[in-house]
């Protein structure tokens, strides 16, 4: 299996657990799982995608949040 391949296949893989986090109470968690699909979005060359959920994830942070979430930063 080439690199793009197992991508993909990691890719699936973190859809399929930001969709159960995302039915979760825990915010870190899904924080970290939507970080996980981005950063993997990235990888495969395709940061219109990834892009897309940093600005979705970048204007549900409170202005009241003293830091900026680590996968926000990441990404940008």
């Amino acid at each position: 299996m080439n690199s793009a391949a197992a991508l993909r296949l990691w890719l699936d893989q973190f859809r399929q657990a930001l969709a159960l986090r995302e039915r979760g109470t825990n915010a870190q968690a899904t924080r970290v799982a939507h970080w996980m699909v981005a950063r993997t979005l990235r990888d495969l060359n395709r940061h219109d995608e990834a892009l897309s959920i940093q600005d979705r994830k970048s204007t549900r942070l409170s202005s009241s949040h003293i830091t900026i979430s680590y996968a926000v930063f990441c990404l940008k």
